[in-house]
């Protein structure tokens, strides 16, 4: 157990911990925070510059241990490594589930409600049959390729030269947009009194662009004063809004299992910690936690809040997919991209801008018409998608649901086929 889940580095809101429920991460859980970022189009000509990150970089390794410890500490009991072999059914509800151990041994599980957290694979959603249908393994073209390593630093003259040629600190982030099409980023983080550097990379999952792997390995075959990884790990992160519908009888998705992440830059750990609270708080005190009733209320209370943000960000992800990386070096630092809307989107949250703010993008329409005529339909369309979401049906009606479905695909979009 000790080697389960995430053990990289990722940056999580601290709002996120405090709304899951979960204490917020002391010592060295945390790798950084209160740091600067630095965001910066992909030929370092334009910049945007963030005093201070709403991010918290967290060392999953050691918070992954501490769920464990939290959970154990609540009477949750652990098993070693097993792989799901079948469900057995009372109609289409699942009520047990054969496991398979390591050394080929059956294990059977019985229980009112089987909830799969098992990640983008889908385990348990893909064998029962409601939620088979519901929830269709996304295309690569909605699936971030992502990596994120801690390398040791060999030189620290050099590294501390490459930091000055781009006008950061130590400690400070400095984030490229656009690195290989719209959607895709490259984050360097350099730590003197850990002589380490966090490199983080994500982009499409399709042929058309680089691995995030490969895209670490280029940089650090470039820079010669970065050394051997230290610990990470890389992998396929869902970004489409998430399904229309994550639960049925005796079963409920929640993580990646149910596409539950942000959109504009691939986070879900958040995300899936609020999920996991709203569905413990549905069930509480109800006789039957399998029951529709209780489910559906964790469906639609995460569906009207984490989910209706989640669904407008696919607006913007799109965009920037369709984009591509030419227009995407015009939009850096322009007044089209204020801080407060990046600040917001770092945070995962909805963005408020003020008069200030709408009167400098105002003046950025003039020096760059054609991103204007492309983004401001997708920023009416966020606001729009995000309403329609806050009207998810309360109540299980099939009917009502494939009706506000239907609205929300036209509303959101296709996703572009092709790399712009």
């Amino acid at each position: 157990m000790e080697a389960a889940g995430a053990r990289w580095v990722n940056g999580v809101s601290p709002w996120m911990f405090e709304m899951s429920g979960i204490p917020l991460p002391e010592g060295e859980e945390i790798r950084a925070a209160d740091f600067a970022v630095s965001i910066q189009n992909a030929s370092r000509t334009k910049r945007m510059d963030i005093r201070r990150s709403p991010l918290w970089n967290i060392d999953m390794r050691l918070l992954v241990a501490r769920l464990h410890a939290l959970g154990r500490g609540q009477g949750v009991a652990f098993f070693p490594s097993m792989a799901l072999s079948d469900l057995e059914f009372d109609g289409d509800r699942p009520v047990a589930a054969n496991m398979a151990t390591q050394d080929g041994a059956t294990v059977r599980f019985e229980a009112g409600l089987f909830v799969d957290a098992s990640g983008l694979s889908g385990v348990l959603r893909t064998r029962v049959p409601a939620l088979a249908s519901a929830c269709p393994m996304p295309e690569r073209i909605d699936l971030c390729d992502a990596a994120q390593q801690v390398r040791r630093v060999l030189d620290h003259r050099a590294a501390e030269a490459w930091l000055k040629k781009r006008g950061v600190r130590a400690g400070e982030t400095v984030s490229y947009l656009g690195v290989d099409g719209g959607f895709s980023t490259l984050n360097v983080e350099v730590d003197f009194d850990e002589s380490t550097v966090e490199l983080l990379t994500g982009t499409i999952a399709t042929d058309d662009y680089k691995p995030g792997l490969q895209l670490i390995e280029e940089f650090v075959a470039e820079h010669e004063w970065i050394g051997e990884e230290v610990f990470g790990g890389s992998g396929l992160i869902p970004l489409r809004r998430p399904y229309d519908r994550f639960v049925s009888p005796g079963a409920a998705l929640i993580g990646n299992a149910a596409c539950q992440v942000f959109p504009a830059h691939g986070s879900g750990i958040g995300t899936g910690m609020i999920a996991a609270k709203m569905l413990a708080e549905a069930c509480e005190g109800v006789e039957d936690v399998g029951a529709l009733g209780p489910l559906w209320e964790y469906q639609a209370t995460f569906m009207r809040s984490i989910g209706a943000t989640n669904a407008a960000y696919d607006v913007f992800r799109k965009l920037s997919q369709r984009i591509g990386s030419s227009e995407l070096e015009q939009l850096v630092g322009s007044p089209l991209m204020p801080a407060v809307t990046t600040i917001a989107a770092l945070d995962q949250r909805m963005p408020k801008l003020g008069p200030v703010d709408l009167a400098k993008m105002a003046a950025g329409a003039l020096q760059h018409p054609g991103l204007v005529f492309k983004m401001l339909p997708t920023v009416m369309r966020m606001n729009t998608v995000y309403a329609h979401y806050k009207l998810y049906p309360k109540e299980p009606d099939m009917d009502r649901l494939a009706a506000w479905a239907r609205r929300a695909d036209k509303l959101v979009g296709p996703t572009p086929t092709h790399r712009a």
